[in-house]
Order: structure tokens, then sequence, then C-alpha cells
């Protein structure tokens, strides 16, 4: 058995001492204690519950409780609900890993959420560490990037959790631009579109990152792009046949991955007419106002709360970005000496003028007007994407204080030290296992002793209680029982299904059904996900609607496609 030398052992603890004792705080202050340690889910009952039926529907499909990944069985018989909005497809396998291992749903999910911040970390640390910086300052870039407070505002919004692969990808575009080797554009490619199958926001925010730091490299260049092309020839004569037969596989596999991926978001966009106005647009794109925006900051939050008066969908504008890591971008900024931070500045303000608003009036609703970009409406998130130019400024800073006076050197403590202070503080909510069981428990009590095989189930909106509640009060329970069920959430809803808990119980229903045939109609050749039934059972009330008195006579107007809660 090998021993290890001393000599080893204390370098190693030298490099590793930081990024360890960070990350382990970090997990500790911040997602372990979103989940409860491991008591509850971070978010509300809409989001967070959804987010958990689209991972526990891919797990079911992937051991043969369900037959259809695109159309799960809510919003019943409608097809391709997978499609409304972000399917995990890129992170499900860990969660149904999760499961398999006997997790239950909630716990599996907690799991799920700690990993996303645990790769976050990883990966980021590891990129920075190849971008030569010091283990000190990558550590503190990579929870600068990792617990920024803008991703911590999205806590809610898990499918935002998995950023690890966007520094990656900007690593591997550095290695592109500097030397033109095939295999870095083919692992870009690759990267690009995995970021995509976790989340199509993220995969988007990271294509525009990359596209804004190729835009400020060729203005530094100012030959650009000639010195590229001329390395790109060079790298192409000595590249081995090998190599380059590998990579333009690679792409091609990127390529068709990515068309497999958004072709069913395309198909049934067009199916159901689902599209973004500029105007819903324009709602979610940064104001000045939203870069101070901390609601839920338990240090900023009283002051952020005096702001922004106003502005429209309010908690999608949660973007300052605290005085620890503001902080220190700025002076990493003062202290720019490499093309590196040069570069991750003006990439940050270009991402920054692209999607500013003022008034009605942005740049990037001009962006918005391409095919399928308009689709992308919660524009706001990007910042979670600029987290990374900021924390690359940050671990320049860092970088720069043991050759700084020690004024400088305890101005950059105090600020990693207010860094950690304003993530571990931040405020976010979450429910209980035992009130998520409970809410299922109750429902299934509604339920008869045996039901037809050709019955579906509704739980009516009331109006007392948030629409959300109610429709994943019932698609979680009927999850649980392997029904049908009517009811449904996600971020488009077909036509005929929009959340009406004003009408009675069965005119809710009698409305669902009247859409889904009207669909079948004028999309005779579209499958639906099971047949239009002839009964429903109403959750606490009992029979209700059939087709032929929900179906309409002639065929009218086509009712447009309706958006669900904007937070989505």
């Amino acid at each position: 058995m090998c021993a290890i030398a001393p000599d080893t052992l204390r370098h190693w603890l030298a490099r590793a001492w930081a990024p360890l004792f960070l990350l382990a705080l970090g997990m500790w202050l911040v997602p372990w204690q979103h989940t409860c340690q491991l008591a509850c889910i971070p978010g509300d009952l809409g989001d967070a519950r959804f987010n958990n039926v689209v991972l526990e529907h891919f797990h079911r499909w992937l051991n043969g409780s369900e037959e259809r990944l695109l159309s799960p069985h809510f919003f019943h018989p409608m097809p391709g609900a997978s499609t409304f909005s972000d399917n995990h497809w890129g992170t499900a396998w860990i969660y149904s890993a999760f499961r398999a291992m006997g997790a239950d749903r909630y716990i599996a999910f907690d799991l799920w959420y700690l990993t996303g911040f645990l790769l976050n970390f990883v990966v980021s640390h590891v990129v920075f560490r190849k971008m030569q910086f010091s283990p000190w300052a990558s550590a503190v870039a990579a929870f600068a990037f990792t617990f920024a407070l803008p991703a911590l505002a999205r806590h809610g919004h898990a499918q935002l959790t998995y950023r690890f692969l966007v520094p990656l990808g900007l690593l591997l575009w550095q290695r592109c631009l500097a030397d033109g080797r095939w295999r870095w554009f083919a692992a870009v490619s690759a990267v690009v579109v995995a970021q995509f199958a976790i989340s199509i926001y993220l995969g988007y925010f990271l294509a525009l990152l990359l596209v804004a730091w190729t835009l400020t490299d060729a203005v530094l260049d100012r030959q650009w792009p000639r010195p590229w092309l001329t390395r790109w020839y060079q790298q192409r004569q000595v590249s081995s046949a090998r190599e380059r037969y590998l990579s333009i596989a690679l792409i091609a596999v990127a390529g068709i991955g990515l068309m497999a991926l958004l072709y069913p978001y395309l198909h049934y966009a067009r199916l159901y007419r689902f599209g973004r106005s500029l105007g819903e647009v324009s709602t979610m794109t940064p104001r000045l106002q939203s870069y101070l925006l901390a609601d839920l900051s338990t240090i900023w939050g009283g002051l952020s709360a005096k702001l922004g008066a106003g502005i429209p969908a309010r908690q999608e504008h949660q973007l300052f970005f605290g005085v620890g890591l503001l902080g220190l971008a700025l002076l990493g900024a003062l202290r720019a000496t490499t093309r590196q931070a040069r570069v991750a500045m003006v990439s940050l303000l270009l991402l920054f003028v692209l999607t500013f608003t003022v008034g009605r009036y942005s740049l990037y609703l001009g962006l918005a007007l391409l095919p399928g970009v308009g689709a992308v409406r919660a524009v706001a998130r990007i910042a979670v994407v600029m987290a990374l130019p900021l924390a690359l400024l940050a671990a320049t800073a860092v970088e720069a204080a043991p050759r700084g006076r020690w004024v400088y050197r305890l101005l950059v403590m105090a600020l990693v030290l207010c860094l950690v202070v304003e993530a571990a503080t931040y405020r976010t909510e979450g429910f209980r296992f035992a009130e998520a069981r409970q809410r299922v428990f109750a429902l299934e009590q509604k339920l008869p002793g045996q039901l037809a095989a050709d019955m579906v189930v509704f739980n009516p909106l009331r109006t007392d209680e948030a629409f959300y509640v109610d429709e994943l009060d019932a698609v979680v329970m009927a999850q649980e029982t392997g029904l049908a069920t009517l009811n449904g959430y996600s971020g488009n809803y077909p036509p005929g299904y929009k959340p009406e808990p004003e009408l009675s119980a069965c005119e809710q229903v009698k409305k669902r059904l009247r859409g889904a045939a009207t669909f079948q109609r004028r999309r005779p050749e579209v499958a639906l996900n099971g047949p239009l039934v002839p009964r429903v059972w109403v959750l606490g009330q009992g029979l209700c609607a059939t087709p032929a008195s929900a179906a309409p006579p002639s065929l009218p107007a086509a009712e447009p496609a309706t958006p669900a809660d904007p937070r989505r």
C-alpha cells in the first residue's frame, strides 16, 4: 500500500481547504435550510409542486408506470402537456436515481435540489481554476456564482437550479476562440444543447452570454475574425483526421439532440397556437429598479420594499446581487489587468444593455420578434447567468488581494464575509412534506370506492383558494393513484382549460370538455391522450358532465390558448 508523502498531503490541503470550507458553509447555510433539513419543499404549492410532478412523471415513465413521456395524464385528454413548460429531461434522471434508491417523491426532490447546488459549486470552481485563478479566488467565485441572490430569489423555480454547464460552456468557448480547434467547438455545441435539455431558459441565456463574449473578444481584437480564422485554418491543417471526424460527429449529434428536444415544443405550440405578445415579454424585462430589488433579503428587504413601485410581475424582478458580490466585482473591474477580466466586464455590460428596459422600450424586444425567441418571456431570469461574469470579476479582485495594501486586503475580506452573510440571510418560503401529503390524502377520501375504467376526476376550483393550489392538488393525487384528471397546471393552458373558479364545478368541467371536443374536431389527425370521457367524477360532489352535454353542436371559432399564472 502506497503512503502519501507529507509534502504532497500538505500541498493538497493548502489548495483544497478554501473550496471545501466555502462549499460546506454554503450548502449548510443556504440550500440545506431551504429544504428545512429535508423536511420541506422550497417554494410554494404552485411551481414547486409542478416541478415535482414533472420529475415524477419522468421517473414513472422510466419504470414503465407511464406510457407516454410527452403526455402525462393531466389536462386530460389533451396531448403534449410535457411541452407546456420545462420538462427537466436533462436532470430528471438524477431525481429518478434517488427514487430508485428508496426516497419518496418529496425527499427525492430535495436531494435533486441539493445536487444542483453541489454541481454548480464544484464545476464552477474547477472552471475558475482552469482559468488560472488561485484556489481561494476560485472558491470565492464559485460561491458567488452558486449562491448569487437572484438565483436564490428563484428557489421556487427549481428548473433554474442546474447552472453548472454555464461556466463549463464559457471555458470551452474561450479555448475555441483561443486556438480554433474543432474539439472545442464540438464540446461547446454539446454543452449548450445539454443546458437546453436541463432548462430551455438557461440554454438560451448561455447562448446569449457566448455571443456577448464573442462580440467583446472581437472588439478587443480589432482585427477579428481574421486572427481567429487564421488559427482555425492552422489547426485544421495540423488536426488529425480522427479529431475532425469525431468533432463533426459530436456536432451532428448535438444538432440532432437539439432538434429532438425542441421539435415537440414547436409542434405542440403550433397545434395549440401558443405564443407570447411583446407586451407580455416587456413586463418581465429588467428595469433599472430591478437591480435594486431583493424583497426576501433579511438585510435589504425593508429598503427593497420601498423601491420599484408599480413594476409588473415584481417576483421576476428580484435582481439585486448584493453588496458583497457587487463590491468584489467593482474591485475586480478596477483591477482588470487581464484580457479575460476586461471581456467579462464588457460582456456583462452588453447583456445589461440588451435586456434593459426604459418605459416600454428595450433592444431585446427586437430580438423577441425572431421565431421561437418570444416564447422566453421571463427575460429577467438572465441574471442567474449574468452572475458568472460577475463572479469572474470577483475572482479577479480576490486574486489581487495578496499583492494589495492591507486596507485593500481588509476590504476584500469584508466583502467576502458580506457575500456569505447576504446569501445565508436570504429568506425563502416552503411547504412541509406533511402538508403536501395531507392535501393528497384529503382528496383521496373524496374518491368513490370504485371508479369506472373510462372515468376521470376533477377537483373544482374555488374562489377562496389560489387556482393553482386546487389544480395541483388534483394533479398530484391523480399521479399517486394512477388516475387521469381534467385539472392541470403549466406554463401554458390548452384552449378551454383556463382556470375559472367563479363558475360552478360542472360548468368548469363542461368548458374543459368543450375545449377538448373542439380541438378534436379541428385536428382529427392528432391522437388525444385518451378518449373524450363520458363521465367525470367531481371530487366532493359526484358525477357531472358527458360529451353530449359538453361538446359544441357546431364548430365555433377557436378559443385561443391561455397562458398560466405569470409566475411560471
